[in-house]
Formats: C-alpha cells, structure tokens, sequence
C-alpha cells in the first residue's frame, strides 16, 4: 500500500462504491442534519446502557436538551434500544461502550468506533447501534469494524460485528476469521487502494464529503442544466458569469 489514505469504516460502504471518495477534500465539509443529532443523543444514552445495566428514562429531557433533539422521539428510541439490548447482551460478555480503534497498514490508516465490544476467549463481538431506518446496506462497514478488532487483538481468531437496528428490534451480524481478514484487506488494496482514477457516481454520492469538489459531479450537473437550458455549456459549472450569461440568453416565455 503505497498511497496515504485514512478510511474509517463508517465511511467504507461509499469507498467501496466509488474509491474516489477516500481521496482528501481539498475543502473539507462536514455536513450536520436532524436525523444525525438525534443518533447522535441516542448513542449517548445507549452507551450508559451498556456501561451499567441500565437506562434511566427520566433523564431524557436533559439528554434530549443537551443535544437540541426532540424529546419524545429521543424517548421512544432509548425506550426500543433498551428493548434489542436486553435480547441481545448475553451475546457480548465483558462489553465496553464506545471504543475507539485504530490501525496502521502501511500508509493506510484504518480507524473505528465501536458502540459495544465484548470479547468470550479468542472470539470478539461487537455491536454498532442505527437508530435510523433500515434502508442501506452496512455490511463493508461491519466488516471493517471486524478487520480491526482482528488488527489490534493478535489472539483473537474470530470477530462478530452486527447492526443493531434500534426502531425494527433487530440484531444483523457478520463475521470474520483470519484467513476472511487477509482476504478483505486485498480487497481494500485493489479496490480503494490502487485506485484507477474513475468517479462511480450515483445516489451514494449524496454522502460524499467532497462531492462539492468532485469533477464527475460536476459534469453530470452540467449534464443537466444543458438538457434544461437546451444550449451546451461550456466551462466549468462553478463559472457563474457563464451560467449568468446563459440566463440572460434565454428566450422568455410570454404567457
């Protein structure tokens, strides 16, 4: 591996999707929403869950105002969450909430945060809580959270990560043992790593932090307008004097 890259496994499913993501933003942009402040005030409660047993709801209002999320919703999810955690606990002795991982793979860094991790003798579990719909694909993200609990545990031969989708009460695992690790990280070496300097654009790459910056974006845009505007468009789509000019041009509509 020879270029410097950073991945965490969060962002893998859209790496894998399009390797041009995982390349440095030369503005970065971190976009916030509704939906994230609300997973956001739910992994905190959840996380005190899994660190003493219990989840007290009557702190809510203070966790809900503490992170400026709407209470009720923020009630019902903690409230589902301490439901799916019940059924599935046994399954992650010795859990620690929150652990932050990372590992140097040459001039690639692979980082993660797990919600839970639990270890029974060589074999890992880990849990990463969505409080979201279930409506997107995790599996390259769970993965890389397996490779790294393998990655920094040499002893461990065996690592179980699954998505715990809080609102459906549902528990999705996958797994991975050491010779699945070597064959993962090959992967991430030929299909992110050595990448072949073509954008895969597509409904993922609402999710892409550079997306602003990306030229294949950009062209599908321009793409757009000129079928819009019925006129070829030259330049770039950032050229507002162009796309001024362009506007100008335009016949008006007499209605």
């Amino acid at each position: 591996m020879s270029e410097s890259l950073s991945l965490r496994c969060s962002s893998l499913p859209l790496h894998f999707r399009c390797p041009g993501s995982a390349r440095p933003a030369a503005v970065p942009v971190n976009a916030t929403n509704d939906a994230a402040a609300v997973g956001t005030a739910g992994h905190d409660g959840l996380a005190g869950l899994v660190r003493t047993g219990q989840l007290d709801l009557d702190q809510t209002p203070a966790l809900a105002s503490k992170h400026d999320v709407d209470e009720t919703e923020l009630r019902t999810l903690l409230a589902l969450g301490v439901r799916l955690w019940s059924r599935v606990r046994e399954s992650f002795p010795n859990a620690k909430a929150e652990v932050a991982m990372k590992h140097q793979l040459g001039s690639v860094q692979l980082t993660g945060h797990a919600d839970v991790l639990g270890s029974s003798g060589t074999v890992l579990r880990g849990l990463d809580w969505k409080l979201g719909r279930l409506d997107s694909d995790y599996r390259e993200q769970l993965l890389g959270y397996c490779a790294l609990a393998l990655l920094t545990a040499p002893d461990a031969t065996r690592a179980e990560f699954g998505v715990g989708w809080v609102r459906e009460c549902e528990y999705e695992p996958h797994t991975m043992d050491r010779a699945g690790l070597y064959a993962w990280l090959q992967r991430v070496e030929d299909e992110i790593v050595q990448w072949d300097g073509v954008f895969r654009p597509g409904s993922h790459c609402q999710y892409c932090p550079r997306s602003h910056e990306c030229s294949a974006a950009n062209a599908l845009a321009r793409r757009d307008m000129a079928v819009l505007m019925d006129r070829d468009l030259p330049g770039r789509l950032e050229d507002l004097e162009t796309i001024r000019e362009l506007a100008r041009s335009q016949p008006q509509k007499v209605v």
